[in-house]
């Protein structure tokens, strides 16, 4: 098992998220989400290469019921996660 880490940008892309989410559709909406994508990043721990890899090493994968993006990756012991991106962002 892989432990799972939150890298400082990824972090802040929730904190964001969560306050737009909260402005713009209310807060039970953006503890919503922002539940989704916590609970769908542990899966990590388990099984770290589920999501498809681009050439540079890092890794995404969609957050089911959700627009967003988990990007992150993978070494011998953790899996980092690195951003938290809407999919229409470049």
């Amino acid at each position: 098992m892989h432990s799972l880490i939150w890298a400082a940008p990824a972090r802040h892309d929730l904190t964001t998220i969560g306050a737009w989410l909260a402005e713009q559709a209310g807060p039970e909406i953006a503890v919503r989400y922002l539940e989704q994508i916590i609970v769908s990043s542990d899966r990590f721990r388990y099984y770290p290469a589920s999501g498809p890899a681009n050439g540079d090493g890092v890794r995404r994968m969609r957050i089911s019921g959700t627009r967003y993006l988990l990007f992150y990756r993978i070494t011998a012991t953790r899996v980092e996660i690195l951003r938290v991106r809407h999919a229409r962002e470049n």
